[in-house]
């Protein structure tokens, strides 16, 4: 649950939020982004610990060092038509009522965690 996570483990969202701030119109997409994510994504995923799916954050790692615009294509075709066999015999379902600049917009952000750390500990 998203309220039971240690403030460390939100750091990146809290830092991505933060920098927005200076971006009103940004600030918007992102609160309706956060609000997604925590709609959709947090049932299954955490941010550094392996729930029902694995965390944000290994997700991040694994795809980040990928071409760019492939990748997030990639991520985008896996949030919106779900896959199988890609991160244990769990399927992820289809994420049909999340549109593809949605999806976009989830990949994105999650690309952008492989690069923070978590001092939170296992």
């Amino acid at each position: 649950m998203l309220h039971s996570a240690s403030w460390t483990s939100r750091l990146p969202l809290v830092v991505f939020c933060g920098l927005l701030i200076f971006n009103p119109p940004a600030k918007a997409d992102t609160v309706a982004l956060m609000d997604l994510v925590q709609a959709q994504c947090l049932s299954c995923h955490q941010m550094d610990r392996k729930r029902i799916g694995p965390p944000f954050r290994e997700i991040a790692q694994r795809y980040a060092p990928g071409p760019g615009q492939e990748t997030l294509a990639y991520l985008q075709r896996q949030i919106q038509q779900g896959s199988r066999g890609n991160w244990g015999a769990i399927p992820m379902p289809a994420q049909n009522r999340i549109s593809a600049d949605q999806a976009q917009a989830i990949a994105v952000w999650l690309l952008s965690l492989a690069n923070t750390t978590s001092k939170e500990s296992s």
